[in-house]
């Protein structure tokens, strides 16, 4: 048998080096002359130099070079070839029973023109207003200027449009008509643009919490300038009491932003409440003596008990590994995160029993997202992929959602919340840290204490009956878990246990698991990275597993 795999493997390996070297060879060979070859065979092949030109047959697109088709019927047709940068060809083809046609077509280059563009000043420009234009065309928008504002364009062959624009200057738009036979010329000059501050996000309410790490703790905005200035952020309280200020940096391209981490003038934090954030501008450069500034209006809010980090998914809801957590995002808020597991781990052979043996050595893979639609509600999903030497990977996933009935409710650190999940896994899938395939239900307290919080989070489990995917007729399984988690600003550590509880008799009616995770969120990216380790205790089984994996969190 080992013999046989083995005279197996080699034949795979000699089969994908076969295709890798006919590949290569049949995307790089270079056409040199246009060819059309009838061969035994079927349908149609098409090969260009470059490769990836556009393939339309009958004026539809059916995909880009090296093109095969096995399936066009018998007739005549019209196939034409185009790429940018390139001159179209088109041609007409029959294809035949029994037969392969095969084309080989060498791109010609475009036809085009050169087009002289020499860029200026208006007359009584602010002599100090840098001036460093950028002619952008249809082709491309890497233009060289020369040092006295000129350049030499090569675009194609008719009626084309040329772009010039600089900071702090008006973009002006030019047509020219460019032929072969001489070289076109074109003068642009650019006014002075007014100074303006206008708001890209289009978002003028934000919340956040200062206590989260990096960018996750502070309110960014987001807007454009039209010409070089100066600004600075302003921000008041209710009372119209300015209680922060800031020099922002000077403007010296169109896009700008701006942020705020929730301090006042001392660096403490605020407290809760709304705030306006006010940012001006005033041009460096103009006629005016006395430049009117401009300005910009956020309306602000600092709430502290939006947490904003990230949890482990790999059980199938959000919390700590064992534990699910109280805790749900803010609304639009979301986490994505994939992670691969190491160890050995036990894997279901039917309903509610386990193999006998000391657990099979894998590498799963998880890919989860967690997000909330609303305040208090989030959903969160996960889907695990288990690599089986001897059949076909198992695949599983599983979906929660969780609504927070209240956070430290009358100024008490208790968290509460109820959550409800469903998990389905095929042959092996079953996802390694969770409770297996079925309906869980749980409601998870949290109690925070300082930079601590502890979690207890009682549920039940409906085990699914395989493999017709009814629900067991015998009683629920008691699901206990507890946990720790630190918050430590830019990265938090818990340890969570579970036990499983089955009251149906089984031999292995009681299993536990115990694992610790460390997640790092540094400023001021929101990804973050995680590792985890653990172990896991079936009647006299014993097991353990590690795993690491990266994530973003907004």
């Amino acid at each position: 048998m080992k013999q046989f795999k083995y005279k197996n493997y080699f034949s795979f390996f000699c089969s994908i080096f076969s295709f890798l070297f006919l590949t290569t060879v049949f995307l790089h060979a270079e056409i040199l002359f246009d060819s059309f070859e009838y061969t035994r065979g079927r349908g149609l092949v098409i090969r260009s130099s470059p490769t990836g030109v556009r393939v339309f047959i009958d004026g539809v697109e059916r995909g880009i070079t090296p093109f095969y088709i096995d399936t066009i019927l018998n007739g005549y047709y019209h196939i034409r070839l185009s790429k940018d940068g390139f001159a179209d060809k088109e041609f007409n083809v029959s294809v035949h029973n029994g037969s392969q046609l095969s084309i080989s077509i060498a791109m010609e280059g475009e036809r085009g023109g050169l087009v002289f563009v020499s860029v200026s000043k208006a007359e009584d420009s602010p002599a100090l207003l840098p001036f460093n234009p950028q002619i952008i065309t249809g082709r491309s928008s890497d233009v060289s200027l020369s040092p006295v504002n000129t350049a030499l364009v090569s675009l194609p062959l008719g009626h084309q449009t040329i772009r010039v624009r600089a900071f702090g200057w008006i973009d002006e738009i030019v047509g020219v008509r460019v032929n072969d036979y001489n070289t076109s010329s074109v003068n642009v000059i650019l006014e002075p643009a007014p100074f303006e501050l206008i708001d890209r996000s289009n978002l003028k309410s934000r919340r956040f919490n200062p206590m989260n790490s990096g960018n996750l703790g502070q309110a960014e905005y987001h807007f454009d300038v039209s010409a070089p200035g100066a600004g600075t952020l302003t921000v008041r309280d209710r009372n119209n009491t300015t209680v922060y200020k800031s020099n922002l940096m000077n403007f010296n391209t169109w896009y700008q932003s701006a942020s705020w981490d929730g301090r006042d003038f001392s660096g403490e934090y605020l407290p809760e409440g709304r705030y306006t954030v006010i940012i001006e501008g005033t041009p460096l450069y103009g006629n005016q003596a006395a430049p009117r500034p401009q300005s910009l209006f956020y309306e602000t809010e600092i709430n502290y008990s939006i947490n904003i980090y990230p949890l482990p998914l790999s059980s199938g809801f959000s919390g700590l590994t064992f534990t699910p957590s109280p805790h749900v995002l803010p609304a639009a808020s979301f986490q994505i995160d994939s992670g691969l597991l190491f160890g050995n781990f036990l894997e279901e052979q039917s309903y509610g029993v386990y193999a006998d043996e000391s657990g099979t050595l894998n590498l799963p893979f998880m890919i989860g997202i967690r997000v909330s639609p609303f305040s208090g509600f989030e959903i969160a999903s996960v889907f695990d992929l288990n690599p089986n030497t001897e059949s076909t990977p198992g695949t599983g996933i599983t979906v929660s959602v969780k609504y927070k009935f209240f956070d430290n409710i009358e100024s008490f650190p208790l968290s509460f919340a109820a959550g409800i999940s469903y998990a389905w896994a095929g042959d092996k899938g079953e996802a390694p840290l969770s409770s297996g395939s079925g309906i869980a239900v749980y409601i998870p307290f949290a109690l925070a204490l300082s930079d601590f919080s502890v979690y207890f989070s009682p549920g039940l489990f409906f085990r699914e009956r395989r493999p017709n995917g009814a629900f067991a007729e015998a009683a629920p399984e008691l699901l206990l878990s507890a946990g720790v988690l630190y918050d430590g600003g830019w990265f938090n550590a818990g340890f969570s246990l579970r036990c499983e509880i089955d009251f149906s008799g089984s031999e292995d009616h009681i299993r536990f698991y115990a694992g610790a995770d460390w997640r790092i969120y540094p400023a001021p990216s929101n990804l973050f990275f995680f590792l985890q380790a653990g172990t896991w205790i079936h009647s006299s089984i014993i097991g353990g597993y590690g795993g690491l994996g990266l994530g973003v969190i907004y």
